[in-house]
Formats: C-alpha cells, structure tokens, sequence
C-alpha cells in the first residue's frame, strides 16, 4: 500500500518537539536576562552603599586640588598686592625725578638768564671807526 501524502499525526509530533525546544530556549533566555538583570541590581546597591559610606571624606584629588586652588589664590592675592606696591613706588619715583628735572631746568634757565644779563651789562659798545676832525 502506498503511503498518504500527508501524515497528520507526524506533523503533529514535529510541532511538538519544536514547541518543547522553543519552551527551553525561551527558559534559558529569560534566565539569562534575569542573571543580568540582578547582576546590573546588586551593582548599583554596592554603588549606593561605597558612595554612603565615605561619610562627606574628600578623596586625595579633592584634597590635592582645594590646597592647589588655595596656593593659587594666595600667589594672585601677593602678586596683586606687590603690583600695587610697586605702581605706588615707580610712581613716587617718576613724580620725585619730575621734580627733580624741572627744579634742575629752572636753576639752568636762572643761570643762562644771569649769564646773558651779565654779558650785556658789562660790555660797552667799542667805536669802530676813529672819529676825525
């Protein structure tokens, strides 16, 4: 006898096993996900936990960089200050050799004036031709 075309009841039991094999690998997919999912949990609770524990402590590159921060700023505050200094003694010098400059071309100038005023007092006014008779 020939066989049918089709045997129902073997399809059947194909599904079956595809059914089964399907129901395992979906098992193991969700294992899987729940594994990384409680891996990815237990993560941030040690995370919580390591942040809480520190109690307000600053780590040695909080510390360093605050004193860095401070050093920084008393170097500005001294370089400020001294600059400032500095402009009120190059002032007070400038002002000083002003001073100096203009009292020491007055006394040039009072010299010259009396020089002149001396040169002019004192010459008399020679005759260049002798007079006839």
């Amino acid at each position: 006898m020939t066989e049918p075309p089709f045997d129902d009841f073997q399809d059947l039991e194909e599904l079956e096993d595809l059914e089964a094999e399907a129901a395992v690998n979906r098992r193991q997919f969700m294992m899987l996900v729940g594994g990384m999912g409680g891996i990815l949990v237990l993560a941030f609770i040690v995370l919580i936990f390591v942040i809480m524990s520190r109690g307000g402590q600053k780590s040695d590159i909080e510390l360093t960089n605050e004193a860095t921060i401070k050093t920084n700023t008393a170097i500005d505050q001294a370089v400020k200050a001294t600059g400032t200094a500095e402009v009120v003694q190059i002032t007070a010098q400038a002002v000083a050799q002003v001073s100096a400059e203009e009292t020491k071309q007055a006394a040039e100038a009072t010299e010259t004036a009396q020089a002149i005023a001396a040169a002019t007092a004192t010459a008399e006014a020679q005759p260049t031709a002798t007079p006839t008779r």
